[in-house]
């Protein structure tokens, strides 16, 4: 999502300005990418990793043997 914005911002921009380098456009969404992952990066791992723990504790809820 934050690639997304900063790509229709710089695209705008470039636009505005008709400046067409396309390392202006590559390098602003790779250090957003970066910033993004750093910020929401904890938070992220934190509920996957409880998702994880979750889907395993529940494991044996999930493959109960059918009787036939």
């Amino acid at each position: 999502m934050v690639g997304l914005v900063v790509g229709v911002l710089v695209s705008v921009f470039q636009t505005m300005t008709s400046i067409q380098e396309p390392t202006m456009s590559f390098v602003p969404k790779i250090v957003a990418v970066l910033f993004a992952i750093i910020m929401f990066g904890p938070f992220m791992m934190a509920n996957l990793m409880e998702l994880a723990i979750g889907l395993l504790r529940d494991l044996p809820y999930y493959v109960i043997p059918m009787d036939y």
